[in-house]
């Protein structure tokens, strides 16, 4: 009897395990239920969507980009130029060597006298056509400026352009261009063509 007892006790632990068990496989076909319900909306959802987005026609118009290929093949050139610390001290002869990393003042011996790293320019500024300033702005200690003549400063700024276009400043024309002063007729029309030179 005793056996009989434990049996019918185990039966009933296992008829009641069993039973939770359906009770959790019926809970976990309701959500499954509920997530097909779902997709089902958002399948809908999206169907329509798209029905309604394909009225829409948006022209897209091809734009052809044409990249300046100067700064890739921009070598390092060196230029003969006049070069002062300051606009109104004496200059002295020497040469500007422009590369793609940066600018470098020499001295007619060839002597380095100061380098400035494309990331280090400032600004420069364009007093004319012939003339022009490489500033280097410091906090805390003294600017580094030289002021630059040469004749070939259209083709200096060319270069300049392609590397540190957006560091360029021009200087206004004067006010008053007197019509017999060549100097200042050819200032005036360099800073109006100056957009176009090349």
């Amino acid at each position: 009897m005793k056996v009989l007892h434990n049996s019918q006790d185990t039966l009933l632990t296992a008829a009641k395990t069993l039973h939770r068990q359906g009770q959790q496989i019926d809970e976990a076909c309701r959500t499954m239920n509920k997530l097909h319900g779902n997709l089902n909306v958002a399948e809908t959802l999206i169907h329509s969507m798209g029905s309604w987005l394909s009225q829409w026609h948006v022209d897209c118009p091809k734009v052809n980009i044409n990249v300046s290929g100067v700064r890739q093949c921009i070598q390092k050139t060196e230029f003969t130029v006049l070069y002062g610390f300051a606009r109104d001290e004496k200059h002295h002869s020497g040469s500007l060597v422009i590369s793609e990393n940066g600018v470098e003042l020499l001295s007619s011996s060839h002597e380095a006298l100061h380098y400035f790293g494309m990331k280090e320019i400032s600004e420069i500024i364009v007093h004319t056509p012939w003339e022009m300033t490489l500033a280097k702005y410091c906090i805390g200690k003294p600017d580094a400026t030289f002021h630059v003549l040469s004749s070939r400063l259209i083709y200096i700024l060319q270069l300049l352009e392609c590397l540190v276009g957006a560091k360029l400043s021009y200087e206004e024309p004067p006010d008053h261009i007197e019509k017999d002063d060549s100097r200042q007729c050819n200032q005036g029309n360099f800073y109006l063509l100056r957009n176009t030179w090349y």
